[in-house]
């Protein structure tokens, strides 16, 4: 997949991506930005990652996301996407202990 910046909007208020199919973004919540992926124009989120107020941290997850999804095809089925992310237990994503695999990757 390949992304391209797009005008933020009412789903993703701070930043927004887009590729063919796919949307991801910042979202702003009440503690902190939350990193969202989903299908474009669905306004439901496959994966969202709480980063917390920590600006580096909502960056990192972008690219960790981009990477992952630089050779998956377009057409993949949301139920396999929701599979390739982690969904931690402990927010922010960086104080889960899953965060350390991350880091490998980025």
């Amino acid at each position: 997949m390949k992304f391209k910046n797009v005008k933020p909007d009412f789903n993703f208020p701070l930043f927004k991506m887009e590729s063919e199919k796919w949307e991801l973004g910042f979202v702003p919540m009440m503690y902190g930005i939350r990193v969202r992926l989903g299908k474009k124009g669905d306004g439901w989120c496959t994966n969202d990652l709480c980063c917390g107020a920590d600006a580096g941290l909502r960056l990192r997850v972008l690219v960790y996301i981009l990477k992952e999804l630089e050779n998956i095809p377009e057409d993949i089925e949301t139920k396999k996407m929701e599979k390739m992310f982690p969904h931690p237990s402990i927010k922010p994503l960086n104080l889960d202990p899953i965060w350390k695999n991350i880091l490998k990757i980025i």
